[in-house]
């Protein structure tokens, strides 16, 4: 890898807590377990080609000393190949083999003059590797393993199998069936191995992706395993004493509950006349100018009658031309939009045969900390793809209609449906777009409440069509971390042009009162706020270094997010 950051700042936006001695404690005993188990086999990797320098990181796989990685660590033609382990130090290495087509590349240290050899890692039939079972990536993450000793261990799990045809890096060379993972993916890591819940190799880390989804993808070990076998053998070695893989006795996590629901999600096919994707601004005039915009492929929608269908408002936006429904078998069929509704982020289609099995919607509003399920039918209709995570808030956004989520939300599962452990819908995946303050997998996602998804069928189903509110808006946002509550909310950036920038507030300032209303946090700037009109003038009232300050701000129109 000669670019990571700049490769991982486009391609993997989900964070995930890395495990190292020095840092947070792993997420779980058995986490703890996995890492006992494998750190020891994984290694930090440096070449040299005519090309640059190279470096990653690899996992051996044999006693003898074979070092498994990929040509984006390890090209063709490496040399001065050198190996960082964390209890042995910096060991000499050979390049063995190297297929880029593959992805492939195998190196050797010398044997150990005494010991057992060195601990390695078996591999698993990947072809037994299920949607929703536990997965890890490992790996000498930011230099872990040279500055630190250790590699950083990071717990997700198998998201979905993918068909990748074409590359989405120019070091992106494999060409097939791959495993996607919502363990985290970041610079360093690349030819590292994908473990399961055992800690056998189920896969080596790419640099693939599916564009309507963007996370880390894997090769899976059936594809190489013959090929390792062959460049061992030619070297003289013994494949047939690679270790055995372990059980991992893990069930696929809400393996039931996607059963559940799975016939009630549904893979759309919209075409437009003209892509209507908005343009981004350069980054650097707007902070929150998106990096990446809404790619073509199949969306999710969920069925909710024997002919309707319920997915997000910004999944249908814009010149549609037509809708089809894929259902499974390969049959399609038309569907209309009936209505609408913007601020919501959501939009009811119909069909006109009933060949559709409704969804069960959960009573109530889950709590905070519920484990939840986000399944998709992008961008293989004819298979789920799931993300997990939790209910971190259940009342965010429009009017507090939204619950907020950890799972990795993106373009492919937006318009799905949250399910709990049941299968039950606690909500509708959406305000997912290019214009958008999070970004994708990033941890923070939201979705229309199930409660709120159920009320808003009625006037739907009547061909209501709302468009986006219009709502005032100060120009600012919110500073991180904010103030003890009671004494003001802090301001984080001021928009080019908005009231507060025109009135002279700043980053850092503390906002104590508004038209005379006491400010004692970010939600009461915020309600006070929302309770005037555009263009009204307000008197604000704030703090400076310790030196009270005030002036009158004139609102605008909020900008969509």
């Amino acid at each position: 890898m000669r670019n990571a950051a700049g490769r991982l700042g486009i391609r993997i936006l989900a964070v995930t807590m890395a495990c190292v001695p020095a840092g947070p404690a792993c997420t779980s005993e058995s986490d703890r377990d996995v890492y006992r188990l494998v750190a020891n086999a994984v290694v930090g990797l440096t070449c040299k080609t005519d090309k640059g320098s190279f470096m990653g990181t690899g996992a051996f796989i044999h006693a003898d000393g074979y070092i498994l990685t990929t040509t984006g660590v390890l090209p063709e033609g490496a040399r001065e190949v050198q190996v960082f382990h964390p209890d042995l130090g910096r060991l000499e290495a050979r390049l063995v083999g190297a297929d880029p087509g593959m992805e492939l590349s195998l190196a050797k240290v010398p044997v150990r003059a005494e010991g057992p050899g060195y601990p390695s890692l078996p591999l698993a039939d990947s072809d037994g590797v299920r949607v929703g079972e536990t997965a890890y990536t490992i790996g000498n993450t930011q230099n872990s393993i040279l500055l630190y000793g250790r590699p950083a261990l990071s717990p997700g799990i198998v998201s979905a199998w993918l068909d990748l045809d074409a590359g989405q890096n120019a070091l992106a060379t494999f060409r097939g069936r791959m495993i996607e993972t919502t363990a985290a993916l970041n610079p360093g890591v690349d030819g590292g191995p994908l473990l399961d819940g055992a800690g056998n190799v189920i896969g080596l880390l790419s640099f693939n992706y599916a564009p309507m989804r963007r996370l880390g993808t894997a090769v899976p070990t059936n594809a190489v395993r013959e090929t390792i076998r062959g460049w061992i053998a030619k070297d003289g070695g013994n494949a047939g004493t690679m270790p055995a893989a372990r059980p991992s006795g893990d069930a696929p996590s809400f393996a039931e509950a996607l059963a559940a629901a799975g016939p009630s999600i549904l893979a759309l096919e919209v075409t437009r006349t003209a892509s209507d994707a908005p343009t981004p601004r350069p980054a650097r005039q707007d902070p929150h100018a998106p990096l990446i915009e809404r790619p073509e492929g199949v969306v999710t929608g969920l069925a909710v009658s024997r002919t309707e269908i319920l997915t997000t408002e910004w999944n249908v936006h814009g010149n549609v031309e037509s809708i089809a429904v894929l259902l499974p078998g390969g049959r399609r069929i038309a569907a209309e939009i009936v209505g609408w509704n913007q601020p919501q982020d959501i939009a009811l289609l119909r069909v006109a045969e009933p060949l559709l099995r409704p969804a069960t919607f959960a009573d109530g509003t889950p709590r905070v900390g519920t484990r939840v399920a986000l399944p998709g039918r992008s961008p293989h209709p004819d298979r789920l793809t799931v993300t997990t995570g939790i209910v971190s808030a259940t009342r965010r956004r429009t009017r507090d209609q939204h619950m907020q989520i950890d799972a990795p939300v993106n373009y492919g599962n937006a318009g799905g449906p949250v399910l709990d452990g049941q299968g039950k819908v606690l909500g509708l995946v959406n305000q997912v777009r290019a214009r958008s303050r999070q970004s994708q997998n990033s941890g923070v996602g939201f979705c229309l409440r199930a409660d709120v998804a159920v009320e808003a069928l009625e006037w739907l189903r009547g061909g209501a069509k709302v468009g986006a509110a219009r709502r005032p808006f100060l120009g600012v946002t919110m500073a991180e971390p904010q103030p003890s509550p009671g004494e003001g909310a802090a301001v984080g950036d001021v928009i080019p042009q908005g009231g507060a920038e025109k009135v002279g507030l700043a980053r850092g300032d503390v906002i104590l009162e508004v038209d005379g209303e006491k400010i004692g946090a970010w939600q009461d700037l915020v309600e006070i706020v929302q309770r005037k009109e555009i263009g009204e003038n307000i008197h604000v009232v704030w703090l400076r270094g310790g030196e009270r300050m005030e002036g009158q701000a004139t609102l605008t129109e909020r900008p969509d997010e």
